[in-house]
């Protein structure tokens, strides 16, 4: 009886064995997506702002890394000066853009309707395409001060020329603020 037994048992053994490779793929399919890597992309220049005094500007970003999977953005590039507000360059149909909100104004011979184009970022037209390295930055709008009470937010100094932001890219938990010096980063190691 034990002998018939064992038979029985053997080709089920076998079926299970050949699932298994199927079912590693599965269960890592399964969890793949919401495994990943989280990197903070941040650059600084000192350049001059719209008042023209210089000072220090970060351009940032978050990326999730995964293996099995597609990478993704938390939010969008973001430009900060060290003493004011930050803007956003999203993404839209024509690439990496920074739009009037109406509380901008047209520099360098610009007239910058509300929802017109401020500034883009030239190195790519999305987020999750942004390498490390020398980003291109330009910008051809000033704050707006609407009244005598109104403070305007200093913003880098419009020019023709593209500012040159040179990124590195750290690994951080999933959420980080790269805006400032985020606690628990971690150098990349090369």
């Amino acid at each position: 009886m034990s002998t018939l037994r064992a038979r029985a048992i053997v080709p089920r053994l076998a079926r299970l064995a050949h699932a298994l490779p199927v079912l590693w793929l599965a269960l890592a399919l399964a969890v793949g997506p919401s495994c990943g890597t989280t990197y903070c992309y941040r650059g600084t220049l000192m350049a001059p702002d719209t008042t023209g005094a210089e000072q220090e500007f970060v351009l940032y970003w978050n990326k999730t890394e995964r293996l099995l999977w597609f990478d993704e953005t938390e939010g969008t590039v973001r430009l900060k000066p060290a003493h004011g507000t930050a803007i956003g360059f999203n993404e839209d149909e024509e690439g990496l853009i920074f739009r009037n909100d109406s509380t901008f104004e047209g520099a360098l011979g610009r007239e910058v309707p509300v929802n017109g184009e401020c500034g883009r970022v030239l190195t790519a037209r999305r987020v999750v395409d942004l390498p490390e390295g020398e980003i291109l930055v330009v910008l051809w709008c000033r704050c707006l001060s609407e009244d005598e009470f109104a403070i305007a937010s200093p913003m880098l100094q419009p020019r023709a020329q593209p500012y040159v932001f040179v990124v590195q890219r750290t690994e951080v938990a999933a959420g980080t603020d790269c805006s400032g010096a985020p606690v628990g980063l971690r150098p990349l190691q090369p």
